[in-house]
């Protein structure tokens, strides 16, 4: 199989990017879109960077492995796992509908490799994900964009992107465990977190706890949270007046210049500059 892009002229498709939306962003999701296809659509490719969630809302297509040819209709949500390969492309409905996210091949998705291409039936679950989806993109595109909301509709987002997936049941217990300690970390990133703290929280010791992490997260506990603040950060200097030395002390920093020493570390440049280099954007 070779990567195959046929889209025909009559086909619509809006894409929602989450580069401005940090909490999709931060749960690894890449890009979403909802398309309208007709006539010709043809998609395939033979070692996809990214997993892909394909919702059916009305019409179908067709996905094609090397053994089967599976129908895809409506309601129904199409699973395709990074790295392997996958085919699929408008059949004989006049119509096909859907929705569709691309998930980052993280950690935080490091399940669906366990998945082959599959397709899974849906309820009201495809109505709710492309209503969210479409409010979104409006917000994001609104003339006055209010942050709370956009914020409150990625949450809800991924909330019904964990539902669909049956997420909580698919990872490891450790992993689950891992994942909700660091829930809890970004909802104080303001205290003096400590490997030790961290540790006690998990019921495990130090040594485990960054064994987990590096299988999980690839990175070390304390990394993890310095990027977390990091991220934190990027979202106060775009979107609030605080100063760099009242958003260092909302996340747990002394000082500003070890904040900024930290925040260059990772971004490449200072918070000033970054923030002056957003405003122009």
């Amino acid at each position: 199989m070779h990567d195959v892009f046929h889209i025909h002229t009559d086909c619509k498709e809006h894409f929602i990017s989450v580069k401005d939306v940090p909490r999709l962003r931060a749960e690894g999701l890449v890009l979403a879109g909802r398309s309208e296809l007709k006539t010709h659509y043809e998609i395939a490719r033979e070692r996809p960077e990214y997993h892909t969630l394909l919702i059916t809302l009305s019409g179908g297509g067709l996905l094609e492995s090397e053994h089967a040819q599976i129908p895809i209709t409506s309601d129904t949500l199409v699973l395709l796992p990074a790295g392997k390969p996958h085919y699929f492309h408008l059949n004989t409905e006049p119509q096909w509908k859907t929705c569709w996210v691309l998930l980052d091949d993280s950690p935080r998705w490091q399940f669906m490799h366990e998945k082959q291409s599959q397709i899974a039936s849906l309820s009201d679950e495809a109505a709710r994900v492309d209503l969210n989806l479409w409010l979104l993109s409006r917000e994001m595109e609104s003339s006055a964009p209010n942050n709370t909301i956009i914020d409150l509709l990625a949450q809800t987002q991924m909330t019904y992107l964990d539902q669909m997936l049956d997420r909580k049941q698919q990872l490891p217990r450790q992993q689950l465990k891992l994942l909700q300690l660091f829930d809890d970390v970004n909802n104080q990133l303001h205290l003096d977190w400590s490997v030790a703290d961290l540790a006690e929280r998990m019921f495990i010791s130090p040594p485990q706890l960054y064994r987990l992490c590096q299988q999980y997260m690839g990175t070390s506990p304390m990394q993890h949270i310095s990027r977390l603040r990091v991220q934190r950060a990027c979202d106060l200097l775009r979107h609030s007046d605080l100063s760099i030395r009242q958003i260092a002390q909302s996340l747990g920093y002394d000082d500003g210049l070890s904040f900024s020493h930290r925040f260059k570390k990772q971004m490449g440049v200072s918070p000033k500059l970054w923030r002056h280099q957003q405003s122009l954007l």
